[in-house]
């Protein structure tokens, strides 16, 4: 038998035994615990870390953006872009270095600029407006500068200019109190300069317009100025593609118009057709055509060549000849890829009779056919459709979702194509039917995935931008517009070189303007708007004409040329123009060539966007 004496006394020296167990326990779990609360503090640091540099990005995107702004509304004012640097001393332009073209990423081929003026200028010598057009044509103009030596530069540490107070005002109007907590956002630093090259065999060419660096922080908003966090974002930015018109209407295919007396209803540029133009209901002779002034056959569509001689008799006697001349239209003319129908066959210049310049005022050498290169302004699908995704105030993207409503970003509530565009202002497009390129799989000529057509009628409707339309068919019926100004085109001149552009020493033909659509032209030698006999690059304002469409119309399908209803602008029509009825029992609707298209498009003042960013690119 066991004896229990000796059995306590085991039990006796084991006492507390559990205690200290106990104790270790804790002791291990308490050093875990603390271990795990260190790792949560470490890991709540990084991801304050984290969301500050989020922020910070998003920041910098935000000024990059706003920048990008100043390109599509330079200048100041209420139509005008947020906190535009309308002053010399917001921004520090002596960095810049400019690049040799030849050899753009050689920073030993880069030439400092040496002062306001050339050979090596700073940018933008002459002007406040440092982001508006031109952006070409002389080292003064164009971004040329190299990253770490750019066009322009505002810097919050830049003591010499007035660049800090600037960009207290524009973070301020950007971020206001954010992140908050004793936290701000600014942005430290914009540089603009060159944008990328790329070679193409042995030569470099631009890719773009220019690039964007912007640097924003988030710092405490003490004594200590702190950053706790900073992210840098770079953009390149391209000019948006618009030019390709060089006419009131034109067409990809075949094109059709009634003009019977009193019916022709296409002013102040070139008509073209790629195809066959056919002008119904005209007579053999074309009498019918509002009379111009004699052409000679253009090298290129876009040439106007009023004659094709230097000699200056010939340009004095030619100039003589038409001065106090009363012509309905000076600058139609009418240009086929194929034939005008009912025109006399291998003959170019319809109806000419003679040859000499100077004794062609009756005749319609304005009417050309069988030209080369005539073509068509096509505006790529899948590059439009990436500019209006780009998601800028003034772009607008909308899918297909029915008859003829939309969604925007393919999304919401379908609205008619109608309700979406009246009174609106912007760069727009419409999808096709199954949001894909135009197909057409069985070679017809007739697209089969656009959407069915639209025609806006009996209403008050206008649009004012660039719309790109993926329908079967567009027109307008019985519609008011609005009061628009009208600036007819340039004075006419000799295009000696055949570059499309006035070169100083080329003669001209002088106009006096009229003051009514109504009106016609007389070419007076002595007439002086502009303040003195001079070339005018564009007529004086027209007022109060009802628009309905001010800009350019590109449709992939057909344009319906019947009906009422003003354009202002360029019609451009993938498929071709018809007319329900080409007999003149129907009206036709006007169009005005802007010749600004081809140039400075979109207007100042404009909420149509200039540029698009074409690259990001995120650091640090």
């Amino acid at each position: 038998m066991a004896n229990p004496m000796r059995s306590n006394a085991r039990r006796g020296g084991e006492r507390g035994s559990a205690l200290v167990i106990a104790i270790l326990v804790t002791v291990i779990l308490a050093l875990l615990g603390i271990s795990f609360l260190l790792m949560g503090e470490t890991e709540s640091r990084i991801a304050k870390n984290e969301n500050f540099a989020a922020q910070a990005l998003y920041a910098a995107e935000s000024g990059t953006r706003v920048v990008q702004s100043w390109f599509d509304q330079p200048g100041s004012g209420p139509d005008r872009a947020l906190h535009y640097p309308t002053q010399y001393s917001y921004l520090r332009r002596n960095l810049r270095w400019i690049l040799d073209e030849t050899d753009p990423y050689n920073p030993f081929a880069a030439t400092p600029a040496g002062g306001p003026t050339a050979p090596y200028p700073f940018y933008k010598r002459d002007t406040t407006d440092f982001f508006d057009r031109p952006y070409r044509g002389s080292l003064g103009d164009a971004f040329l500068g190299l990253e770490d030596h750019p066009d322009v530069r505002i810097d919050k540490d830049d003591s010499s200019t007035n660049a800090p107070t600037f960009l207290t005002e524009l973070s301020q109007g950007l971020f206001g109190e954010f992140p908050g907590s004793g936290l701000r956002t600014r942005i430290s630093t914009i540089d603009v300069y060159a944008p990328p090259y790329i070679q193409v065999g042995a030569n470099w060419q631009r890719y773009g317009l220019a690039t964007i660096k912007v640097i924003a922080q988030i710092y405490r908003d003490d004594s200590s100025d702190h950053v706790v966090a900073e992210r840098e974002v770079q953009t390149v930015i391209s000019e948006i593609p618009y030019r390709g018109p060089y006419g009131a209407l034109q067409s990809c295919a075949d094109l059709s118009f009634v003009c019977e007396p009193g019916k022709f209803t296409l002013h102040w540029g070139p008509i073209a057709a790629a195809a066959d133009l056919t002008l119904s209901g005209s007579p053999p002779d074309f009498i019918e055509i509002p009379q111009s002034l004699p052409r000679s056959i253009p090298p290129t569509p876009r040439v106007d060549p009023l004659w094709s001689t230097a000699d200056p008799p010939t340009v004095t006697a030619y100039q003589t000849t038409f001065d106090g001349l009363a012509v309905d239209d000076p600058w139609l003319r009418l240009l086929a890829g194929d034939h005008i129908v009912d025109a006399p066959a291998g003959q170019q210049s319809v109806l000419p009779t003679t040859s000499d310049p100077v004794a062609r005022v009756s005749d319609h050498s304005n009417m050309i056919q069988d030209l080369p290169l005539v073509g068509c302004p096509l505006y790529d699908y899948a590059t439009w459709k990436r500019i209006a995704n780009t998601g800028g105030a003034d772009v607008f993207y909308y899918a297909w979702a029915g008859g003829t409503t939309f969604k925007e970003n393919g999304t919401g509530t379908a609205r008619e194509f109608r309700d979406i565009t009246n009174g609106a202002e912007g760069l727009f497009f419409f999808d096709t039917r199954d949001g894909l390129p135009p197909d057409d799989p069985d070679g017809d000529g007739v697209f089969n995935n656009l959407t069915p057509p639209i025609k806006i009628d009996g209403v008050a409707w206008d649009f004012r931008g660039f719309l790109y339309l993926n329908a079967e068919s567009f027109q307008l019926d019985q519609v008011t517009g609005t009061a628009t100004a009208l600036h007819p085109p340039g004075e006419l001149f000799l295009d000696a070189d055949g570059n499309d552009v006035y070169d100083l020493g080329e003669s001209w033909i002088n106009l006096a303007y009229p003051a009514t659509l109504a009106s016609p032209v007389v070419l007076d030698a002595s007439d002086s708007y502009g303040g003195l006999v001079m070339r005018n690059d564009r007529g004086p304002e027209i007022a109060g004409v009802p628009i309905a469409f001010h800009g350019i119309l590109f449709t992939n399908g057909f344009f319906e040329a019947t009906g009422t209803g003003t354009f202002y602008g360029s019609v451009v029509a993938r498929q071709g123009v018809t007319q329900a009825a080409n007999d003149g029992s129907l009206p036709t609707p006007e169009i005005y060539w802007d010749a600004s298209i081809t140039g400075e498009w979109p207007p100042a003042g404009w909420n149509v966007p200039r540029v698009v960013g074409t690259a990001w690119i995120t650091e640090r």
